[in-house]
């Protein structure tokens, strides 16, 4: 090549069958070189290879510890971030702005498809809306689908590629596992031909085992601060239960040490007018007689009414009050209790009616139980309607969510009952302020039995009241069949039938 050069020696520099360059010598005077020469720049050749071969391994041992070292201060990173979304804004940060690549994003495994979790770079910028992959689809999908990496130098020629960004035309995928499982992709794209290569693939596997790392662990601290937001919920729940259980038991508490007063009380007084009267007969004067038998019968009639209501809590408690069923009449058994005690609320100067339904439906329960609901409401009405008021008892048969029932109401003109007592009305040894306003005995069992027993019937009591404006019981038993199927007459054609709300007081 030069005009000066009359002669030259040339050896090839090889790694084994691989062609690093070639050597050359030159001389300005011909046949300037012989054989030996040529011997000697082979063997320097041969060195030269050598030595050049171990530069490039060093640059690439030092190219390596260089990205072990920045992997592991990645890792740091990542370890550091113990929320899923800031874990995985702070993997696409790192691998964009530290190793450089242009376009990254993370795609994760969600019922059968890829969903991006966080992306950056030119192309892929954050949306409000997740963007969605079925797994069958692109070449992430193929990542996940074989759990291997995916080179891709070209997209267009790659059948798979699903394009995002109409700029990229390569490539780079690699799978995030939890163990053997693949759980998403960490991807990477250029806007270059041949933009990745076999360096880029080792570097991205290395730095994607770091990254399920990272996420197997930011999945177990989610875990774990729900189940501690859980525990939380629950352990406030369970204190706030305790509580009430606590305020239910010293409530429970109070109701009994007042119960137990009441039951004193009332077993005193009965007792000690018993006392009085006896006595009285022994040494009072004869012609009086029959008034002091008529206050021991009323007297003991007291104590029986009390020591029943006791007995029978506990029957009911203890589950031994036989439940002897037959069809039943509400009709026959509310007039028979109302031709009975006509003449105790005409002592009273009460007024008593009954307005009966005609062709009421039967219903089916034990009379002596039922009886004793029906009596409970009608001396409670009278107890708390003052002389020159008004009780009446009434029936109904409504239907009420496609099922029939037969009602039983009993309305009194009474003092009524206030609004924050009437939840506790059925609750065992409560008393309201209308019984100890007007000294009525009684130890605030009645309508709890009355409840108990309706509960066993399948029915219900309700109550509706307004204080001086008096109050409704109503008693609600299922319908036991049709009036002419048990031999009455009966007309489907029933006028007035109440609506499926509460009878109102102008019902009766």
């Amino acid at each position: 090549r030069d005009q000066f050069v009359r002669s030259g020696l040339m050896a090839p520099i090889l790694s084994g069958s691989e062609l690093l360059g070639v050597i050359s010598v030159f001389h300005a005077e011909p046949d300037a070189f012989e054989d030996s020469h040529l011997d000697l720049l082979v063997a320097i050749s041969r060195q030269l290879s050598l030595a050049m071969k171990n530069v490039e391994r060093y640059e690439q041992v030092e190219r390596q510890l260089a990205e072990f070292a920045l992997l592991q201060q990645m890792g740091q990173v990542f370890n550091q971030r113990l929320e899923m979304q800031p874990l995985l804004d702070e993997v696409v940060y790192q691998v964009s702005e530290v190793l450089g690549y242009p376009v990254v994003n993370v795609d994760l495994i969600e019922e059968d498809e890829l969903v991006i979790k966080a992306t950056r770079g030119t192309g892929h910028q954050p949306t409000e809306q997740e963007v969605r992959m079925p797994i069958d689809r692109g070449v992430v999908g193929r990542v996940v689908r074989t759990n291997r990496p995916a080179l891709v130098s070209d997209v267009r020629e790659d059948p798979d590629y699903v394009a995002l960004s109409p700029d990229t035309l390569s490539e780079l995928a690699v799978p995030l596992r939890k163990r053997e499982e693949v759980i998403g992709v960490l991807n990477v794209e250029s806007q270059e031909l041949n933009g990745f290569d076999a360096d880029d693939l080792r570097l991205l596997s290395l730095l994607a085992d770091q990254v399920s790392i990272a996420l197997e662990n930011a999945a177990l601290y989610d875990r774990l601060r729900q189940h501690s937001t859980n525990l939380e919920h629950t352990v406030a729940e369970r204190t706030a239960a305790l509580a009430k259980a606590l305020d239910r038991s010293r409530e429970a508490d109070r109701m009994k040490t007042q119960f137990v007063s009441d039951v004193s009380h009332e077993l005193r007084t009965p007792l000690s007018n018993i006392l009085l009267y006896l006595d009285l007969l022994r040494q009072g004067r004869s012609e009086r007689f029959s008034t002091y038998l008529e206050t021991l019968e009323r007297e003991t009639e007291r104590l029986i009414n009390l020591i029943e209501d006791l007995l029978a809590f506990s029957r009911l408690d203890a589950g031994t009050m036989p439940v002897n069923t037959s069809h039943l009449n509400l009709n026959d058994m509310a007039r028979n209790l109302v031709e009975d005690r006509k003449r105790l609320f005409a002592e009273r100067e009460i007024e008593l009616r009954f307005e009966p339904s005609e062709s009421l439906p039967l219903v089916r329960g034990d009379e002596r139980m039922l009886m004793q609901v029906f009596a409970n409401l009608m001396t409670n009405a009278m107890h708390y309607t003052p002389a020159g008021g008004r009780v009446s008892m009434a029936s109904r048969s409504v239907q009420e969510d496609d099922e029939d029932w037969v009602i039983l109401m009993v309305e009194d003109t009474g003092l009524g009952i206030p609004m924050q007592e009437q939840e506790k009305l059925f609750t065992r040894f409560f008393r309201g302020s209308a019984s100890r306003k007007m000294g009525n005995p009684g130890t605030g069992l009645g309508l709890a039995i009355c409840k108990e027993i309706l509960d066993r019937h399948g029915g219900r009591i309700t109550v509706q009241s307004r204080p001086a404006q008096g109050s409704i019981f109503t008693v609600w038993l299922p319908s036991a069949s049709a009036p002419a199927q048990m031999g009455f007459d009966f007309d489907p054609r029933i006028e007035d039938q109440p609506s499926r709300e509460e009878p109102s007081p102008s019902a009766l």
